[in-house]
């Protein structure tokens, strides 16, 4: 099932940490109809002293500017603090509000906020009509870079477990798949192995779901040409991070055999929700 877009329409990215959904809002991001702007719940939560927006004013945005010069997200943070203690649906509003003002009603929002809980809240966001592209990991590559990103951290020893990973792998992206199989609204399901081993095949066809034709340069990864504030590492490094590379760190590594051997519910899960477009076509080729 193909889905036009609108002005009205937002593309709403899900899926767990380190799957790729910063990856696929910079490939989206580089159609010339639609603008990505990474995590956009994530800056609009509350904090201590104010909004996780106001704390990133003198980080850079992708599009190479510290976030308090960006045209977009300044004028957000201005807009924002201009109105204190709204609902963060409302902040969302100007959020939308200022996009239409400097993009007008042909550019459409790439919102790669991850979390069903946000999706449930842009649900709830009058006169939206969002469109989900859930973007899942293997398993296994998955549980290497949580466990990677703990030493980095320094987090507790448990956070080093690949057990406790491949846990929590396995019951966001069921609650995920489960809430978006029951509803009512088309959604798009990828794999973040299929989109790296095969961005040109898996691009134009999400381009063509979406109603919209495929632009080979969406594969130039061009972060500056976005607005993403918070999201993967990469979108600070425009320069190395100019082709789709795969992480294949899980392939040397033997964290993750045991707890995967021992789940048969998670592999299940796994197959099917990473490898169900082009690899399993491309055996029959």
């Amino acid at each position: 099932m193909t889905f036009a877009l609108s002005m009205n329409k937002i593309i709403y990215i899900a899926g767990s940490q380190n799957s790729g959904t910063t990856l696929l809002n910079i490939i989206l991001g580089g159609h010339s109809n639609l603008v990505g702007l990474g995590e956009i719940f994530q800056l609009l939560k509350q904090k201590k002293h104010g909004l996780y927006l106001s704390e990133r004013l003198e980080e850079n945005c992708s599009c190479g500017v510290k976030v308090k010069d960006c045209a977009f997200w300044g004028e957000v943070s201005k807009r924002l603090d201009a109105r204190h203690g709204e609902h963060i649906n409302q902040r969302y509003n100007i959020v939308r509000d200022v996009f239409l003002e400097q993009f007008g009603p042909d550019r459409i929002m790439v919102d790669s906020s991850k979390s069903l809980s946000y999706l449930k809240n842009l649900a709830d966001v009058p006169g939206i009509d969002f469109v989900p592209v859930h973007i899942t990991r293997d398993v296994r590559a998955y549980c290497i870079s949580r466990i990677d990103r703990a030493f980095r951290d320094n987090k507790k020893r448990k956070m080093r477990k690949a057990t406790i990973h491949l846990r929590k792998w396995y019951r966001g992206n069921l609650e995920m798949s489960q809430y978006l199989e029951t509803g009512n609204r088309p959604y798009f399901r990828l794999g973040y192995e299929e989109l790296s081993l095969f961005p040109d095949k898996l691009v134009p066809a999400l381009s063509a779901w979406l109603g919209l034709s495929y632009e080979p340069g969406m594969l130039n990864l061009a972060p500056e040409g976005c607005h993403i504030v918070h999201g993967n590492r990469m979108r600070d490094q425009p320069e190395k991070n100019r082709t789709i590379r795969y992480d294949n760190r899980w392939f040397y590594r033997s964290e993750w055999l045991a707890p995967f051997i021992l789940s048969s519910k998670t592999r299940k899960l796994n197959n099917k929700l990473v490898y169900q477009n082009e690899i399993n076509r491309l055996w029959e080729q």
